[in-house]
């Protein structure tokens, strides 16, 4: 799975129009095999296509198709787990993070427990704490204090950051 930035792709083809979130892209796709879809949110989950971030909100987008292609969402934890850190990489990640709240606003339970264990581990945990408290979902933070105090007692520089 690349983590590059790569050019959009052509705007009549199948991942050019999931790049861009138009509609006519949601109904190909679910027209099409999810064999073929879900390599496609994948590449676009994980290599951001939006050209402004803070405006265009994509990740409910995503999420239905993957409700609908019932994918399986595994490759974006483990996107998390690869791509995680500090600096400016949160912008590589926050669709993916987003996207994995919207599925979690759709009662996906393993969406809910990859974002809890990325809280174990994640650089923008605070982040992600504020999505889970927005989105409103019933259930969505128990545990989380146990998994901050776990994170204080054991992670010298998370607890220096804290």
């Amino acid at each position: 799975m690349s983590t590059t930035k790569s050019c959009l792709a052509d705007p009549y083809t199948l991942l050019g129009m999931l790049q861009r979130g138009r509609g006519a892209g949601y109904l190909l796709a679910l027209e099409s095999s999810p064999e073929r879809v879900w390599p496609l949110l994948v590449e676009c989950i994980t290599n951001d296509p939006r050209l402004d971030k803070q405006a265009e909100y994509r990740a409910d987008y995503y999420g239905s198709l993957i409700i609908e292609t019932e994918m399986d969402i595994t490759p974006l934890g483990d996107y998390l787990r690869q791509n995680d850190g500090p600096d400016d990489r949160f912008w590589n990640i926050k669709l993916a993070i987003e996207t994995l709240v919207s599925l979690s606003t759709c009662h996906n339970p393993k969406a809910l427990g990859m974002l809890h264990d990325y809280l174990s581990y994640g650089f923008h945990w605070r982040d992600t704490i504020i999505y889970l408290w927005v989105a409103d979902i019933e259930g969505a933070l128990d545990g989380v204090d146990l998994t901050i105090c776990d994170r204080l007692s054991n992670d010298p520089m998370f607890r220096r950051d804290f």
